[in-house]
């Protein structure tokens, strides 16, 4: 035993201490590589170090154990001769060991393993330690929001986004007040703005800006993020102003890469025109130049901003300028297939057609689905007439097209080569003469009289095909350069920005056709290609520069050399730095050592046989075996290659092959909706440039997560990464280089030396025995003046004593001044209290599983309950009423006709009538077939694209009416064409199916041909859609063609015809609450039975006190054929009554509410939110996840009950309008549902419609409750909100300071939070913010202002009001009647 292996292993009193307070929450403050930090780093080094030999050790004796019982278990099982599967007994007793071990380590220690390794930047060690901390307590890592924010941290270093958000909306669902809240916001922003979900990453955003806070992020960088948010999200005024603002009133305090980066992107919007409104005149010329230099004066190391400088230079025509910048860009940045295609076009605009090849290839060999370089590439080839190239290229260009960038003139072009190159002879195919010394130069004199490409380009002459070009190296420059950036962001502080003097030359081929790599050759290709073959399809110009890369021996072995002075260095720096390294970074740092190991192998064996080391090379060796880690990893044999950039070529060669099989479909084209278009440059999504957030975010300082910054942070994956700035708090290079840090790591061996969890004692570790920490100044400040040492096992997972909570112990069953007297002053320590409205302690709400076990197949569609009505008497019967409840859905038939409403009240004609200029909202849809949902592409989706207008009820009929008149020409046309017989509605089906409802409908397949859902219905032949008497022929006939048969629902008809799709309008939310606008439509209502009616004592949402519109007001929804109702459940779960006015139908599906968990995951792994996005079910999805749905038609004068939690979605059949609103049953189910759903809500970041809390007591205050349930949980609500408001009260009085009476009106609503939209009650923190008082609640005031003397305080209700509404609501029991006992 050694004694620095003895020092390594003691912890003292106040290391114990110091190591328990640290935790995730330090991540971004704790900075391992500081100077002023090296005592506390080696601390926790020493830490991991030594959890990492218990575990070692424990695995070691249980594996022991193991081996023993299942060798004398396999040996019993060959005595006894019985017939026992081996790998099963082998399974089970590792399954009892493996539990075994599991009791053995307590779980705390992998926590502390992973806040430690967290803390040293050890990100996939940490999250090994998290995952096994969270197997191993499943509910307590729930509840422990310091494991959830070190679990987040590592998910989103990670780009595990959907992980992280859940993650850190656990925390701010448990602790609203967390300490790293900004943080929590600052990443939640990032990620939705990634997602472009732009209205909740703004949210996040501006909790951030608002939070008083220190953070990764100043405020000066979160106002830029905002600013950015308003630029991607279609919003270029906005964003100017921000820029400007930013540059104007922080000039003087904004850091230079925030000026840098407003500049940059004021410049961009002036140069695009974004910022320019219709009518302001024409942008003056030359200003976006003038910002993006002012903007390198300040940073001119950033090659976006030169590769946007080239762009704009470009514009005006400034060729030698653009080249330069273009030059520049490709110098400071990574590779980027943009800058090349840009490049590119110039030439091509310049009549060098050579080299604009040569620069498109080099854009697709970066990035295969580069849109505008294969659409410019094709453009090129037939602009030298070779068609078979330049349809190949389209074809490229077409099937790389993801994003509707093209446009449709080119798929147009497409489309007419592919007719007409078939026909073509070979001798126009192969178009002109080939350049240089290419295999097709002999066809010269054969193509020369083809004509001329363009002005002064003389006669065509051939280009290299695509399989030839494909063969074009990606210059060695360009790969020297990425390699060269790679090396800079690693040692962001070491040596010069230079990459080489390298001159400017005027021509591309001096970039491009320079002496390739022969590594880069091999990579991709897999197989060497001759000299000869390489020499042929390269024309080397005078002037190109030469590389002084060494080319590998072919003929022998590989040649093992030396590492070069700047290979040394950066050997060091990455050592130095390896555990902030990214996976790019750490490839880099293998291969480094891979290749000094060699080299040191290749001086010793040569010592051995008596030579020399060549000459030059004794200082390297001395050198290499300094850096070598002490166990490195297994060197590659002496068959490959020695040179260090082989792997790490980022971009590489692809085969002739691959570019022709780059996309191995078919000649029909994908379908593009509404294509936006695409310029022969690509077109620049902005997000990109400023991807170094992500860097920073990590806290990754010089060598900052360069594989994250790679991931583009939308759609443009081609434009690189930003060079991260380095930091100011970063240590000296030198310093670090003298002082490499070798990863400790502990060799396990044998086991005979490690650690016992009571008996600390030495290890076999000899990387700890070689680090630069160990010995006795490893210990630094650490040491204690207590000699005494700890065992830190046992002080880490020692029991700690947690309080109860006296807020816990209360209950319903106590009285208002019992609960006050109880907590009374314990609000004045600020919390932490319980936030919630259920009871304290209650789990994390969650989604449910499916039910098990499923239902088999022959109820996957089971029938739809349905109800007819023949009188008044069967409309206003308890029996229905019960039945509703009991149901996830009725259809009640018949109940206009048995009440003798007047549904014409609620026409179109009537209401135009009554206020023609009322405003309703307009959704814009695509009329799809019922069963499925495509998107642009023609890909089966869930998301439901449904953008928003607003119109009136005058215009919407206009266009109701049109579209009929329309519906009716188009049916006419094509009956008198194709139908001479057509079938009218009434006639009987001739497909031989129609099914009843009350036996199910028959299920919509890919192979069916009819999906008759309802009784009674004859069914369209052609269609199997029913009809209704009611509706006539020519509009169930148009109805259901709009929307099964039209074009429009065919989408890859539409593309390859080049037609637009038809769009169709949705009148939706149309308000009917005023009673004196709408006095004639609200009162017929009054005659529907008393459970369905908008206002009754019954309905608790007739309680509320103010218009809930749609919920308990009616609304209005018009209706054309295709017009859909995305899925959803009603807001707070609360039950919904839905009456079809006519005359068309609806077809409504829905899915009982048991099974809503399923759905919302398969919203998930659809990538749409199921709270607040549009999705629209695959049925047959919903079939093979064994999810049971209901489909029936909604005929005119049907009402249709939705029970509570049912999940549904409807599509118009034909033109109807539809009136509809949500009703509360007084029932302890609707109440405890609506209740979760508000507590899911608040864990996901919605709003709820229903304010719960001030829903509940006005509940207690109107209503007697008989049900004990629901008196239950009633009181438990008024019960947490009442405690909170008396802990609310004692902080503030606490503090000093006033709170003002505000007093409470019977239709006064509810408050929400202005930051993070949850319900305040009572206690209102009021601020003035752009000229208007805005409410926030107590945790956002005291993220803005911890002493809240901001903010104006007023309360609703005093505490003894609240104590009297709480005392009075009590459960009202029916007394018994009492019946005489006689005697027999």
């Amino acid at each position: 035993m050694s004694g620095n292996e003895l020092q390594l292993s003691v912890f003292h009193h106040d290391d114990c201490k110091l190591l328990s307070q640290l935790d995730c929450l330090e991540f971004g403050i704790f900075k391992p590589e500081a100077v002023e930090q090296v005592d506390r780093r080696r601390l926790l080094e020493r830490a991991v170090l030594y959890f990492d030999s218990i575990i070692a050790h424990t695995v070691l004796e249980i594996e022991k154990d193991r081996a023993r019982e299942e060798a004398d278990a396999l040996a019993e099982l060959e005595l006894s001769a019985r017939e026992e599967d081996l790998s099963a007994v082998r399974f089970r007793i590792y399954e009892d060991y493996a539990e075994r071990f599991n009791k053995l380590i307590d779980p705390k220690v992998y926590l502390y393993l992973g806040h430690f390794q967290l803390l040293l930047h050890r990100f996939d060690d940490a999250l090994s330690a998290y995952l096994k901390y969270e197997a191993l307590c499943p509910a307590d890592s729930t509840q422990n929001c310091a494991f959830l924010y070190g679990f987040g941290l590592c998910a989103f270093r990670f780009n595990a986004f959907h992980k992280t958000v859940r993650l850190f909306q656990q925390i701010l669902y448990l602790q609203p007040w967390f300490p790293k809240a900004k943080e929590l916001h600052i990443r939640l922003g990032y990620i939705y703005k990634l997602q472009h979900n732009f209205d909740r990453s703004l949210k996040h955003f501006r909790q951030a800006l608002n939070d008083s806070s220190p953070s990764t992020f100043s405020r000066i960088e979160i106002r830029f993020h905002i600013a950015h948010l308003f630029e991607v999200c279609g919003k270029p005024k906005q964003a100017s102003l921000e820029y400007r603002q930013l540059l104007d009133t922080e000039k003087n305090h904004a850091p230079a890469h925030i000026r840098h980066l407003c500049l940059r992107q004021l410049a961009w919007l002036h140069h695009t025109g974004a910022c320019v409104a219709k009518g302001e005149g024409v942008p003056e010329k030359g200003l976006d130049v003038q910002w993006l230099q002012s903007a390198l004066e300040l940073d001119n190391t950033n090659g976006k901003t030169w590769y946007l400088l080239g762009r704009c230079q470009a514009a005006l025509n400034r060729v030698q300028e653009a080249f330069a910048a273009y030059r520049s860009s490709i110098d400071k940045t990574e590779a980027s297939a943009d800058t090349w295609c840009s490049i590119g076009v110039l030439y091509q605009e310049q009549s060098q057609p050579m080299d604009a090849l040569q620069a498109y290839f080099c854009a697709v060999q970066l990035d295969k689905c580069h849109v505008a370089a294969w659409a410019n590439l094709g453009t090129l080839y037939e602009s030298m007439q070779q068609y078979k190239e330049a349809l190949k290229c389209y074809k490229n260009a077409v099937n790389a097209d993801k994003n509707n960038e093209l446009k449709p003139e080119l798929r147009a072009r497409l489309a007419i080569l592919q007719q007409i190159v078939p026909r073509l002879p070979e001798k126009l195919l192969t178009g002109g003469a080939h350049v240089g010394g290419s295999p097709g130069a002999q066809l010269a004199s054969g193509a020369a009289g083809l004509g001329n490409s363009g002005p002064g380009c003389g006669p065509i002459t051939k280009l290299p095909t695509v399989d030839e070009a494909w063969s074009l190296p990606i210059p060695a420059e360009l790969t020297q350069r990425q390699m060269q950036l790679m090396l800079q962001e690693a040692a962001a502080n070491s040596g010069d920005s230079s990459l080489g003097g390298l001159r400017p030359e005027k021509h591309l081929s001096s970039i491009l056709l320079a002496t390739p790599l022969a590594s880069i050759l091999r990579k991709r290709t897999g197989r060497h290609h001759s000299s000869n073959s390489s020499d042929s399809q390269k024309v080397v110009s005078e002037g190109s520069m030469e590389t002084n890369v060494k080319r590998p021996n072919r003929e022998g072995s590989p040649v093992v050399a030396p590492l070069t002075v700047q290979q040394q260095q950066m050997l060091q720096t990455l050592q130095a730095q390896e555990t902030s390294l990214s996976a790019t970074h750490r490839h880099l740092l293998n291969q480094l050592q891979n290749q000094a190991l060699r080299y040191h192998q290749h001086c010793q064996t040569q010592r051995r046989r008596g030579t020399a080391p060549e000459s030059g090379s004794r200082e390297f060796t001395q050198k290499s075996s300094s850096v070598l880690p002490a166990s490195p990893a297994t060197a590659r044999t002496e068959s490959e290659t020695n040179d260090p950039l082989e792997s790490g070529n980022p971009s590489g060669v692809v085969t002739g092959e691959e570019a022709v099989d780059l996309f191995p479909t078919d000649d029909t084209l994908p379908t593009v909706v509404g294509s936006p278009g695409a310029d022969h440059l690509p077109e620049e999504d902005l997000a990109f440039l400023t991807d170094d957030l992500l860097a920073q975010l990590n806290r990754s300082e010089a060598a900052a997560n360069l594989d994250l910054v790679e991931f583009a942070l939308f759609a443009n994956a081609s434009s690189g990464s930003e060079q991260v700035r380095p930091s100011s708090e970063s240590h000296n290079t030198e310093e670090k280089a003298s002082n490499p840090r070798v990863e400790e790591k502990c060799s396990l061996g044998d086991g005979s030396d490690l650690l016992k969890p009571g008996n600390p004692g030495p290890m076999d570790c000899t990387e700890a025995i070689n680090s630069p920490t160990s010995g006795t100044d490893a210990l630094g400040s650490c040491r204690s003046s207590n000699s005494d040492p700890v065992d830190l096992y046992t002080y880490l997972t020692r029991p700690l004593f947690t309080p109860a909570s006296a807020t816990a112990s209360l209950t319903v069953n106590m009285s208002s001044s019992q609960i006050l007297n109880n907590i009374r002053g314990l609000g004045r320590s600020g919390g932490p209290w319980w936030p919630g409205i259920q009871p304290e302690g209650s789990p994390i709400p969650v989604q449910p599983a499916k039910p098990y076990p499923p239902p088999p197949k022959d109820r996957l569609l089971p029938p739809t309950p349905s109800v007819y009505l023949e009188g008044r008497k069967d409309a206003h019967s308890p029996e229905l009423m019960r039945y509703c409840f009991s149901q996830p859905v009725v259809v009640i038939r018949g109940l206009a006709a048995a009440l003798r409403l007047d549904l014409g009240l609620f026409s179109t004609k009537t209401l135009v009538e009554a206020h023609p200029d009322h405003r309703i909202e307009v959704r814009t849809q695509i009329p799809q077939p019922p069963d499925v949902n495509r998107d642009s592409q023609g890909r089966t989706v869930w998301f439901c694209e449904s953008p928003r207008t607003v119109t009136t009820i005058s215009k919407f009929a206009a266009y109701q009416a049109r579209s009929f008149v329309e519906a009716l020409r188009e049916e006419k046309s094509a009956s008198s064409v194709n139908s001479p017989n057509p079938t009218f509605a009434g006639q009987p089906s001739h497909t031989g199916i129609s099914a009843s409802s009350e036996h199910g409908p028959v299920p919509a397949r890919k192979d069916s041909s009819c999906t008759t859902p309802d009784a009674n219905l004859s069914s369209d032949p052609r269609t199997g859609h029913a009809a209704h008497p009611l509706r006539t022929p020519e509009l169930l006939k148009a109805g259901v063609r709009t929307t099964a048969e039209t074009p429009a629902s065919d989408p890859n008809q539409k593309v390859s015809r080049g037609i637009k799709p038809k769009l169709i309008r949705f009148g939706t939310n149309c308000d009917l609450s005023d009673e004196k606008k709408w006095f004639p439509q609200l009162h017929e209502l009054t005659k529907l039975p008393t459970f369905v009616r908008v206002v009754s004592a019954f309905n608790m949402l007739s309680h509320v006190g103010y218009p809930l519109l749609g919920m308990n007001t009616v609304q209005l929804y018009l209706k054309v054929p295709g017009c859909r109702t995305p899925g959803h459940q009603e807001n707070n779960c609360f039950c919904a009554v839905n009456i079809n006015i006519g005359p068309g139908d609806c077809e409504w599906f829905s899915v009982p509410e048991q099974y809503w968990g399923a759905i919302h995951d398969l919203c998930e792994r659809n990538n749409v939110d199921y709270l607040t996005g549009s999705w629209w079910p695959h049925l047959e999805t919903l079939y093979n996840e064994e999810i049971p749905v209901y489909r029936f038609i909604q005929r005119p004068g049907d009402l249709v009950w939705i029970n509570a939690g049912t999940v549904h979605w409807v599509q118009a059949i034909g033109w109807c309008n539809n009136i509809a609103w949500n009703v509360g049953p007084m029932t302890a189910r609707q109440y405890n549902m609506a209740v979760e759903r508000y507590e899911f809500n608040r864990l996901r970041g919605v709003k709820s419609i229903v304010p719960m809390i001030h829903f509940s007591w006005q509940l207690a205050k109107n209503l007697k409750v008989s049900d004990p349930g629901l008196y239950e949980l009633i009181k438990q609500t008024l019960l947490r909100t009442m405690v909170q408001s008396q802990l609310a009260t004692d902080f503030v009085e606490k503090l000093g300071l006033p709170i003002k009476r505000h007093g409470k009106q019977p239709d006064d609503v509810a408050h929400s939070c202005h930051d993070c939209e949850i319900e305040v009650f009572n206690l209102l923190y009021v601020m003035a913010q752009d000229k208007k008082l805005v409410v926030r609640c107590l945790d956002c005031a005291r993220r803005i202002d911890p002493s809240l003397r901001a903010f104006t305080i007023l309360v609703e209700y005093s505490m003894h009001e609240l104590a009297d509404v709480y005392d009075d609501f009590k459960l009202q029991t029916q007394p018994l009647t009492a019946y005489p006992v006689g005697k027999n």
